[in-house]
């Protein structure tokens, strides 16, 4: 079962969106596809035994339950803006730097009654997106018009050819491209909401498909400390999704703020 690197997948969604669309008016495409499912996540407060005196270390295994302190509105940004340079860089050939930051804002809703409920704060990352967009678009072009230059054309000879082959140059070229094939009104309309069931155990938060069924939950290390839980690993099946996130330039600690 692979339904955490399903949610995962909802953060990657917009960095791939711009990897493809980038890609493809500078160079090589390439098609990601995604595929989601309703999934589901349970908290069953199982009380743990009771330890005896069987202290070795000198610490008590007392340990707090964070069951009803985990409980709320929780939200994390996370900046895809070190992963869509990488991405467009190895698949494109292209070096830039980006001046604005392009944000995803994630919700994670942990509800009393042990359901819960992931998903894209989708108006706060289409207003982001809004704002990181010129940003990308004019890093594109000078990354375009390096390539000419590399090649030994100057930036109006480039221009030239950009308007003989397309009718406009490489500014309006890449503006009119990546604002037909990417409107951030609609750019996470596709991306639905994920919800199920948790379980809190100890310093571990398991999210599984089903509500009495934690077998094959993934399942997040937790910090939790106030209003700031601080996921340090996760893993599904025994398989850590840290490679998976690596992939992407993403590492932990994911920091969710309530």
């Amino acid at each position: 079962m692979k339904k955490f690197y399903k949610i995962l997948a909802l953060i990657l969604v917009a960095a791939m969106l711009l990897c493809t669309c980038a890609c493809a008016t500078g160079g090589d495409s390439r098609k990601k596809d995604k595929s989601n499912k309703d999934s589901h996540f349970n908290r069953d407060s199982e009380d743990k035994e009771k330890s005896d005196d069987k202290d070795d270390e000198g610490k008590e295994s007392k340990e707090k339950d964070t069951s009803d302190d985990i409980v709320g509105e929780w939200e994390c940004e996370i900046d895809l803006t070190d992963s869509i340079i990488e991405k467009i860089g190895t698949e494109a050939g292209i070096d830039f730097s980006l001046s604005e930051r392009c944000i995803i804002v994630i919700g994670l809703d942990l509800n009393k009654d042990g359901s819960c409920k992931l998903a894209v704060n989708k108006a706060a990352s289409s207003a982001n997106f809004e704002k990181f967009m010129p940003s990308f678009i004019s890093a594109l072009v000078e990354a375009m018009y390096k390539v000419g230059e590399e090649q030994g054309a100057s930036r109006e000879e480039f221009d030239n050819a950009f308007i003989a082959l397309y009718g406009c140059g490489v500014a309006e070229y890449m503006e009119q491209n990546l604002t037909m094939l990417l409107n951030t009104d609609s750019l996470f309309d596709d991306v639905e909401d994920v919800e199920g069931f948790y379980q809190v155990n100890k310093d571990q938060l398991l999210l599984s498909e089903y509500q009495d069924d934690f077998e094959e939950a993934a399942s997040c290390e937790f910090e939790l400390k106030g209003d700031k839980l601080t996921i340090t690993s996760i893993s599904e099946n025994g398989t850590d999704v840290e490679d998976f996130m690596e992939e992407f330039n993403l590492i932990f600690p994911l920091e969710f703020k309530r």
